[in-house]
């Protein structure tokens, strides 16, 4: 079975070039296409966060943000939920591999998850980093306590949701690819 990566690395423009293929058992760039469309005709915002993580496709990005701007707008001001918005799609999206693990999520030699990432495979932001960022992004100057206390709950919901949407989607292409490796009387 063909794994999500390679899933949507076929249709990335910065994609791997692979060129016509026909016949049993071949997966080609229009099976991907349909895959991706059933996927996201269920779970639209789960395959930009995957467009995003894993072809680094900034349309997908800033589509991301818009959204999510326009859902913390229900409690914030606009440039505040602009800048949140584009931190909680920085945490989700993003490429910061953790050094420890190597983005593996395991810690081999304890037999359990990685400590320094908590499991995640990449590098979290502290609440120090974040309150750094807004202020740097929103031009207020605000103390950690402060974006503790107005800001992270908000930031952290929105985070959670990314991860949501990307979990469903990654879950659903699976079904599907499975389904579809049967049909192909592909092993997997």
């Amino acid at each position: 079975m063909i794994s999500i990566e390679r899933l949507f690395e076929l249709l990335s423009p910065r994609g791997l070039s692979i060129g016509a293929a026909a016949g049993k058992g071949v997966f080609s760039r229009e099976d991907a296409m349909g895959v991706i469309a059933q996927v996201q005709g269920k779970y639209p915002v789960g395959v930009k966060v995957l467009e995003a993580t894993i072809c680094g496709d900034v349309d997908a990005e800033d589509a991301l943000v818009k959204a999510l701007t326009w859902k913390y707008e229900e409690n914030f001001r606009p440039l505040v939920s602009a800048v949140l918005a584009r931190l909680a799609v920085n945490e989700v999206c993003g490429t910061r591999v953790c050094p420890k693990c190597k983005g593996t999520k395991l810690n081999y030699h304890r037999n359990g998850e990685c400590k320094l990432c908590s499991g995640t495979g990449k590098m979290l932001n502290t609440v120090e980093q974040l309150t750094k960022s807004f202020c740097d992004l929103s031009g207020a100057k605000i103390t950690t306590e402060q974006f503790s206390q107005h800001f992270y709950d908000k930031y952290m919901s929105g985070v959670d949701a990314l991860h949501q949407h990307e979990h469903d989607a990654a879950r659903f292409a699976k079904k599907v690819l499975r389904m579809v490796g049967e049909e192909m009387g592909l092993a997997g």
